[in-house]
């Protein structure tokens, strides 16, 4: 899709593991398109997205939202939310 190879950047991130491991950012779209065939190759599977140029920030910092959610039926819809998540936020502005 054009409108995606607009972003100012790229964040490829392993679509196993956690706490950071693994992730790295490009800047040119000729690499994304070298990296995305370099594991598939070696049949690796990672979670691509675009950089966002205007993010929302609370008090300068990046945040991200965690929670559970079953959703049971959608027509009609009917989802349960988990009374316990999280709220990370980044430790420098």
């Amino acid at each position: 899709d054009k409108e995606y190879f607009k972003a100012p950047g790229w964040v490829f991130k392993p679509d196993t593991g956690g706490g950071g491991s693994g992730i790295y950012g490009v800047m040119d779209k000729n690499k994304v398109i070298n990296d995305i065939n370099w594991w598939k190759k070696r049949k690796k599977t990672y979670v691509i997205q675009p950089m966002l140029t205007n993010p929302l920030l609370i008090k300068n910092r990046k945040f991200d939202l965690r929670t559970h959610v079953l959703v049971t039926s959608v027509s009609p819809m009917r989802i349960f939310v988990h009374s316990n998540g999280i709220v990370r936020f980044a430790s420098q502005d």
